[in-house]
Formats: C-alpha cells, sequence, structure tokens
C-alpha cells in the first residue's frame, strides 16, 4: 500500500471516530403506564446488544444508553407482555432515523395498553403508536 493510500485511509478512520464522538449517547427509557397497575414484563434488543428480561411495576423506569451509528442504523426493539397467556406484543422503541430529531439524546416512552408513547422533545406533548403487526 502507498504512503498516500495510508494516510488516506487514516484520515477517513480519523474522520469517522471523531464523527462518532458527536453523535453522541442516546439514553431511552421505558415506563410502565399499564392501567390496574399490571406488571410489564418487556425484553429489549438491538443487532449486537440483549438487555435481557425487565419486570416492571406500575410506575417503574427500565432504562440505557447507547451511542448512534454514524450511518443511521441503529435500533432496538423490545417485546412486551403484562397478562399471562396473552400474546406477546412487540415495537421498535429506537428506529434511529425515526427518533433522532423527535428524541434528541432523550428518547422518553411509556407503555399502555394501546401502544407504547413517546414524549416529544422536552415538552409534555407526546405521540402514541400502535404495536408493531397491528
Amino acid at each position: 500500500m502507498s504512503l498516500f493510500s495510508k494516510n488516506v485511509l487514516l484520515f477517513l478512520t480519523f474522520m469517522l471516530l471523531s464523527a462518532s464522538n458527536v453523535l453522541g449517547k442516546v439514553h431511552v427509557s421505558v415506563t410502565n403506564d399499564l392501567h390496574g397497575k399490571a406488571e410489564l414484563a418487556l425484553h429489549c434488543k438491538s443487532k449486537n446488544d440483549d438487555l435481557g428480561v425487565q419486570l416492571l411495576k406500575y410506575g417503574e423506569t427500565f432504562s440505557w444508553k447507547f451511542n448512534k451509528n454514524f450511518f443511521g442504523g441503529t435500533q432496538f426493539y423490545c417485546s412486551f407482555l403484562w397478562i399471562k397467556n396473552a400474546p406477546l406484543l412487540w415495537f421498535d422503541i429506537y428506529v434511529q432515523t425515526r427518533d433522532d430529531t423527535e428524541c434528541g439524546d432523550q428518547c422518553v416512552w411509556f407503555v399502555t395498553e394501546s401502544g407504547p408513547c413517546r414524549f416529544i422533545g422536552q415538552t409534555v406533548n407526546y405521540t402514541c403508536y400502535r404495536w408493531n403487526g397491528n
């Protein structure tokens, strides 16, 4: 490999590393807001990370942090269950192309029976979604 090629490769590597630091971390939180104060079991994962099964009492929150993908492909999905023998529901809780603008570095969700709801930025406004597959 020529010296020029090595310098170009080194420069591109430096730029990618610098850009990933600029992207920063995202903090996602999911709160149980089920009626009747039911317990919520959730299991969240991405392509590379399995966060394990969490059991949340009414009002409790599970949260995690991660680095966004430079190319915009970061995605976490969660499965949800709260009634014995009920169907397992799931939702893409973080999709970088969908949530990056609305959430910024804080993506705050609360789970209801009809679907997850996300606060918009640092306001009291929120958007609710339907469960995937429904």
